[in-house]
């Protein structure tokens, strides 16, 4: 969605929907996420899906701030469409089974987008559909994981 290096809170907007740390250095969301977060708040066709984010940070309230200021379009923030969050220094495995158990929903149902291979790999060992994003969420590898889903267990690669 986004990666965080630099010096953290506070930050403040550009115009370009980029954000600045208090060190100068840019924090920029990846590939075609405001785009695909903006259709999954308002297209019908998403209605029913429950969107989460699993973050794995020493700095969770610095992660709320960019979920607040990031703007995606519509007059809406990241955080306007996550229904549920897990924004703590873990693996991600355990993000996503806490997740299974505030919603419901099953592991196999599910599917997890992340761009280090190592977080891939971990969540698609206990059975979690999965896709590779190493330049972020791009449109094109939104679409290959939509059209696999559900692949339990596997790894949808660009």
């Amino acid at each position: 969605m986004y990666m965080l290096w630099g010096g953290g809170a506070p930050f403040s907007k550009k115009t370009d929907s980029t954000l600045v740390d208090c060190s100068g250095s840019s924090v920029k969301m990846l590939g075609a996420v405001p785009e695909i977060l903006l259709e999954l708040k308002t297209d019908d066709r998403w209605k029913d899906a429950v969107v989460a984010i699993a973050s794995c940070t020493d700095e969770p309230s610095w992660a709320q701030d960019c979920l607040r200021m990031f703007e995606i379009g519509g007059g809406y923030c990241i955080k306007d469409v996550m229904h549920h969050e897990e924004i703590y220094k873990s693996n991600k495995q355990k993000h996503l089974r806490n997740l299974a158990k505030k919603t419901g929903i099953a592991l196999e149902d599910m599917l997890f987008l992340d761009n280090e291979m190592g977080n891939c790999q971990s969540v698609a060992s206990i059975g979690v559909t999965v896709a590779y994003t190493p330049k972020g969420v791009t449109a094109q590898i939104w679409e290959k994981a939509i059209a696999n889903f559900p692949a339990p267990g596997n790894i949808i690669r660009p």
